[in-house]
């Protein structure tokens, strides 16, 4: 697994793929993840493994970003709705199983996420009437921001 990196200010979060950490930035934009803990907010073992961990923890909605993945493929895992499943099904914790489950398989589909009523309070305030055209240009934002973020790794080695 590639880790991407991106510092929000507080130091360097690791995320597990690129969109991933596309994600993590607009999440963070919108006030829904100040500051990133692994465990806690980032990568929550809803079953104590970290191989079976959700992306993000955002009040009481688990949000996983996981489109299909060809070794899931060789395994029988052949669509969206049983990627998805297989990871909802590994939730066992019952801590989280009472945690609303957003699986999120195109980075667009975040903006469905935004629109939940249980997370549109969460957002900052400037936002909670956020258009989907205003969605577009912060996703824009975020991935211009992620590879100048590279850039500016891959200089300073």
């Amino acid at each position: 697994m590639a880790h991407c990196f991106f510092d929000f200010g507080n130091g360097e979060v690791s995320f597990d793929s690129y969109h991933e950490r596309i994600v993590g930035i607009l999440l963070h934009k919108y006030g829904l993840i100040r500051d990133f803990k692994e465990d806690e907010n980032l990568h929550v073992r809803t079953n104590g493994s970290k191989t079976n961990s959700i992306d993000f923890l955002v009040g009481d909605s688990l949000i996983e970003f996981h489109p299909v993945h060809w070794s899931e493929k060789q395994r029988g895992i052949d669509t969206i709705k049983k990627a998805g499943e297989r990871k909802y099904k590994a939730i066992t914790n019952p801590e989280y199983q009472k945690c609303y489950f957003w699986h999120v398989w195109e980075i667009e589909g975040i903006y469905e996420v935004l629109q939940d009523s249980e997370i549109k309070p969460l957002i900052k305030k400037k936002y909670r009437g956020l258009s989907f055209e205003e969605f577009k240009k912060h996703l824009a934002l975020a991935y211009k921001m992620s590879a100048n973020y590279d850039v500016r790794l891959s200089n300073a080695v």
